[in-house]
């Protein structure tokens, strides 16, 4: 996915889905702009600590960058939880997102 145009921003909501791993892995092309990320409720509300304005922005090109937030580091306290992932998309392409779980050593 990507904006219509190179010149201009997009979002992208998802649909809603449960939760049930620990991070979210994005496979996005950010080399001339950027990607942010907000995690939505069920019903479209933006999370406390997950919003677009706290999430690390994303540049460059990356294939398995793990997202951030500035005061959440990760998102396992969302575990069962109905979400929607919010992409802001700023002269970026974005390929794919996965939820991933941490694995013991």
């Amino acid at each position: 996915m990507q904006p219509v145009s190179d010149q201009e921003g997009g979002t992208l909501t998802t649909r809603p889905f449960i939760f049930l791993d620990d991070d979210i892995q994005v496979n996005a092309d950010a080399s001339d702009g950027s990607v942010r990320v907000e995690i939505l409720d069920g019903k479209g509300q933006p999370i406390d600590g997950f919003t677009a304005a706290d999430c690390q922005v994303l540049h460059g090109d990356q294939l398995r960058h793990t997202l951030s937030w500035k005061e959440k580091q990760y998102c396992a306290q969302l575990k069962g939880h109905t979400v929607r992932l919010r992409f802001y998309l700023d002269r970026a392409k974005l390929f794919s997102f996965t939820p991933v779980a941490h694995r013991d050593p």
